[in-house]
């Protein structure tokens, strides 16, 4: 399992969030996903098939902005 951390820009309401998560957690190869509001993150454990540029994407159409942090 792989940890990946992604800097949400965008996120103003826990709505947001949720959605966030919800787009996340979709993506195949996705274990566990949180979206704290408040850190503006989403932390994920991802197997080894997941490439980043899905969930980078997955997160562009629930509204927000992203970066890759780790």
């Amino acid at each position: 399992m792989k940890d990946v951390t992604l800097r949400v820009n965008g996120m103003m309401c826990s709505e947001c969030a949720s959605e966030v998560q919800s787009a996340l957690e979709r993506q195949s190869g996705v274990q566990r996903v949180e979206v704290p509001l408040s850190d503006g993150e989403a932390r994920l454990s991802t197997d080894d098939t997941v490439d980043p540029t899905d969930l980078v994407a997955a997160i562009h159409e629930a509204g927000c902005e992203v970066s890759v942090e780790g």
